[in-house]
């Protein structure tokens, strides 16, 4: 069976990617995402591999590891403590507070962008006719069975 060298694509669930997924995709499928803001995932890769312990901050809140799938509830809790700690703490109490928490929704909305587009890109990667991986599988695993039939 054909894989990456950056991911075994089969472990990958198409409607809610890891950050770690979302990495693989957007390398190889760079052209499928030009006009979006990558940087969040360059970022929150940096933010586990070297200030949280081996996992990122979504929204700036939520503690996540880069092989977490995102899934619509993961996001819905980021939003939900988000907008509890904006309530608790009463909003930035100075420039730098106000300029970390737009910074933190930015980026979250570059990466709900990204996962927004990702199964679609996914899909035609994979099922490309001619050069998609399952494609390929799928064909080779047909000639095989042609093969086998016609001897």
């Amino acid at each position: 069976m054909t894989t990456t060298n950056l991911l075994s694509y089969i472990d990958v669930d198409p409607s809610n990617p890891s950050l770690k997924d979302m990495i693989w995709l957007t390398q190889i499928g760079e052209k499928y995402f030009t006009d979006l803001d990558l940087s969040v995932l360059t970022e929150y890769q940096h933010n586990s591999q070297n200030f949280g312990h081996g996992k990122y901050f979504l929204y700036g809140q939520l503690q996540v590891l880069p092989t977490t799938p995102i899934t619509k509830n993961l996001l819905e809790e980021a939003e939900t403590l988000n907008n509890n700690r904006l309530y608790e703490y009463g909003g930035p109490c100075n420039s730098f507070e106000a300029q970390s928490i737009e910074r933190s929704k930015r980026l979250y909305q570059n990466l709900v962008l990204i996962i927004d587009r990702y199964e679609d890109v996914y899909n035609e990667i994979m099922y490309a006719p001619g050069t998609g991986i399952e494609y390929l599988d799928a064909k080779e695993r047909f000639e095989e069975s042609t093969r086998i039939h016609t001897k």
